[in-house]
């Protein structure tokens, strides 16, 4: 497809590369980073940023379409104008095709309370939005969460195949309006300025595990209007830090050892050293964070260093 966007003007570039302006920069106040948060810091990731609305989702659009297992996401701003890019079409078109390719797609919608009612525009689940989503026969579940007082949920962030070797996770701050679809550089005017990284790799579980949190204690989902499609209020189980020993003496043929779901790597790679037989069992590592993992025989030479060392690579 024909990229749209307009040239970038060479005065822009020239100005952006002017030492003066480079120093300006330097002088400005730097915002610290953050001393500690609700997950450690984890290395082995790959974090790739995504710069303000069309290049965001027009790659949420694509790993949506290539996954195989589940789409969840939540949701703070919304507005019915907002398109993926590419024809992609609305945000229900995309999930309710998700559904149809027997996906389990859960949405975590922000419900407004009368403080903070005037922050933007949402979904809250009123009769009439009930009405449209019961017209268009759409089976994806939705739990409704609000917060308190003048508060809001304002945490944007998608997990796609949760658990699976392919788990891929988004955060950032664009929402889902039509004034967020913008390109690098805003050339149209009026764009809102955002971005979301995506995430690949064992903070891709963390922000599966953050999903199930508020999906099991969403503050509505004991309410006659709180949730939406069959079996929405069921409670997920958190992610685990991977194979038991019962488990792994159960495998004939293979182990996954995958980095985004087995938080004590060393530990259980020991594990498989006690509990598969050498020569029956093959190892599988996702060694470079893609989808396609290397297949490799399991032996009694195989050392768990060497193992876990192939996986953090």
């Amino acid at each position: 497809m024909k990229d749209s966007r307009p040239p970038l003007s060479r005065g822009v570039q020239q100005d952006m590369t002017q030492p003066e302006m480079a120093l300006d920069l330097v002088a400005q106040p730097q915002v610290p980073p953050a001393a500690s948060g609700s997950y450690p810091v984890r290395t082995g990731n790959i974090v790739r940023p995504l710069v303000d609305g069309i290049p965001a989702f027009r790659r949420i659009g694509e790993v949506i379409d290539g996954a195989r297992h589940s789409v969840w996401l939540t949701v703070t701003f919304f507005a019915p104008d907002f398109r993926f890019p590419d024809g992609g079409g609305s945000l229900f078109d995309v999930l309710d095709r998700a559904v149809a390719r027997g996906l389990d797609v859960r949405v975590i919608v922000s419900r407004p309370n009368p403080e903070s009612s005037g922050y933007g525009r949402t979904f809250p689940g009123s009769q009439a939005e009930r009405d449209l989503l019961q017209a268009r026969g759409s089976r994806f579940r939705i739990c409704w969460d609000r917060a308190y007082a003048a508060y809001c949920q304002h945490q944007k962030s998608w997990v796609i195949d949760a658990g699976q070797p392919t788990e891929t996770a988004f955060v950032g701050g664009i929402n889902l309006t039509s004034a967020a679809m913008g390109w690098p550089g805003h050339f149209g005017g009026g764009e809102r300025h955002d971005l979301y990284v995506e995430v690949t790799g064992p903070s891709a579980t963390d922000v599966h595990h953050n999903f199930i949190q508020r999906w099991n204690e969403a503050s509505e989902r004991e309410a006659d209007d709180g949730i939406w499609a069959d079996n929405a209020s069921e409670t997920l189980p958190l992610p685990r830090a991977g194979p038991t020993r019962e488990e792994l003496a159960s495998c004939k043929s293979s182990v996954w050892c995958i980095p985004a779901t087995i938080r004590t790597a060393s530990q259980r790679l020991e594990d498989c050293h006690t509990t598969l037989r050498p020569g029956n069992a093959r190892y599988w590592s996702n060694t470079s964070w893609r989808s396609t993992p290397r297949e490799a025989p399991f032996t009694s030479k195989t050392k768990p260093s060497r193992c876990l060392q192939s996986l953090q690579g």
